[in-house]
């Protein structure tokens, strides 16, 4: 049937004009012939047949003519319908933006003129914040923002993404993390390196007020390596080692160290025999040492210790005081869908494809995102493709990504590669109003509630960066 159909139009199409014309031709004729009879300059041509077969000649004509015409129009709508083919839909869609969603993770992205660049924050790196105390953030790696556009008139299916590590290397940078305790009157400063490559020729000098002037430098410097992964005593300091002259110069300033308890532990100490010594300050460390590179590092960082105690000198030596902090309590932000991708670090280029399953209708805007950790600290070159409907391929541009992942399992063990996370704003809005919730749990809901509304309003864009 549609054969036939076919080659009616084509029929049509080749006969539409000639029919037109022969019609209008003879139509144009005939009102000619037909004026010219008229005339009144013929003789008497005699009999009335002879004018029925004049007049039947003329209706023929007439008759043919507008036949003509109208196998014409018939011809052209023919082909005005038959032949118009009906127009096809499909989808046309684009990559409107790909940037680090600055909410969603400790990291910062800046750009140069090749590509963009993502890494930890300073603090970070200085060791000024630790990564695993970023309670502003959901996440522990970078997660970028992807948004696309469907402009075409069908809706499009989006139902896998690859990402394409162009190159990578493992960070060997050492990580130096020192912590303070007091055992048997000894002040002890112990170093952990979680990087992933030893610190060689270390020289580690710890400092503080009062204990520069009881000891000399020698006594509170480090000289050795620290390998990766490694936890070592580097300094045991004690009474002895104390300059005495100047030792008694500091007993004159020591105050009564109970005065300084706090009041929920004040009732536990108030059977023992009060301690007299002075309040240390933090202590400091000013570090140099150079990584498996032969790079050279150096960093000033504060001694940690347990949140809960300071430390004191008293005339037997080093102890250990409580006092009363509030902890803070972690505010964890939501996050839009998020894909997992977890990247091996030992193979140097590698392509990892994942199967999703998104749908961007005609006229509107698509937004997801993608988060890259790795189980190592290790510099990335990465580019990410997406597969919509079924030849259509979109490619990001290349970013250049610092993966912060020092030796700390329980960070990388979090998340599951392929695994996608995501967030429900209504529910947090119906949390943030329950009566039942105590007020710190209302203020966390409330921080969490206000922090998504603030990315929602601007989707399906995010803030500009700032450098």
């Amino acid at each position: 049937m549609k054969s036939n159909m076919d080659k009616l139009v084509q029929v049509a199409s080749k006969i539409r004009t000639p029919l037109a014309l022969a019609g209008i031709t003879v139509i144009v004729l005939y009102a000619i012939y037909r004026q010219v009879l008229l005339l009144d300059i013929f003789d008497n041509i005699g009999a009335n047949s002879t004018f029925l077969l004049l007049q039947s000649i003329l209706d023929r004509l007439f008759w043919l003519a507008l036949i003509s015409i109208f196998l014409g129009v018939l011809s052209y709508l023919i082909v005005f319908f038959l032949g118009r083919k009906p127009s096809s839909l499909s989808s046309n869609t684009d990559l409107l933006d790909s940037t680090l969603d600055p909410y969603d993770s400790p990291y910062e992205q800046k750009q140069n003129l090749r590509r963009n660049i993502i890494g930890p924050k300073q603090e970070i790196l200085n060791g000024k914040i630790e990564i695993d105390e970023i309670h502003a953030s959901q996440y522990h790696f970078p997660t970028i923002d992807f948004k696309f556009q469907n402009t075409g008139s069908a809706t499009a299916f989006l139902w896998k993404f690859a990402i394409i590590i162009l190159h990578c290397e493992i960070d060997v940078t050492p990580v130096l993390k020192f912590e303070a305790s007091v055992r048997d009157e000894l002040l002890i400063v112990t170093v952990n390196n979680t990087g992933w490559g030893a610190a060689q020729n270390c020289d580690i000098q710890v400092s503080e007020k009062a204990l520069n002037k009881l000891l000399p430098s020698s006594t509170r410097t480090f000289l050795g390596t620290i390998n990766g992964g490694e936890t070592r005593t580097i300094l045991e300091l004690n009474r002895n080692q104390m300059d005495d002259a100047e030792f008694l110069l500091l007993c004159q300033e020591f105050v009564r160290l109970e005065e300084q308890y706090d009041r929920q532990m004040r009732s536990t100490y108030d059977s023992q025999e009060a301690l007299f010594g002075i309040k240390l300050d933090t202590l400091r460390v000013r570090w140099t040492c150079t990584d498996e590179n032969g790079r050279y590092l150096q960093n000033e960082q504060e001694v940690r210790h347990s949140f809960d105690v300071y430390f004191a000198l008293t005339l037997a030596g080093f102890t250990k005081l409580y006092h009363a902090i509030e902890r803070a309590h972690p505010c964890i932000v939501e996050s839009d869908t998020t894909y997992i991708v977890m990247i091996d670090p030992s193979e140097r280029e590698q392509e990892l494809t994942y199967s999703i399953s998104r749908k961007i209708p005609s006229g509107d805007v698509e937004r997801f995102h993608i988060m890259l950790g790795a189980a190592k600290s290790c510099n990335l070159l990465v580019q990410f493709r997406f597969y919509i409907d079924k030849t259509k391929t979109i490619e990001s541009t290349k970013f250049s990504v610092n993966i912060w992942n020092p030796q700390k399992p329980w960070i990388a063990g979090r998340y599951e590669d392929g695994k996608q996370l995501k967030r429900k704003i209504k529910e947090l809005e119906g949390e943030s109003r329950s009566d039942r919730l105590s007020s710190w749990d209302e203020q966390r809901k409330q921080r969490k509630l206000e922090n998504l509304q603030k990315q929602a309003s601007n989707y399906p864009f995010i803030e500009p960066l700032k450098e």
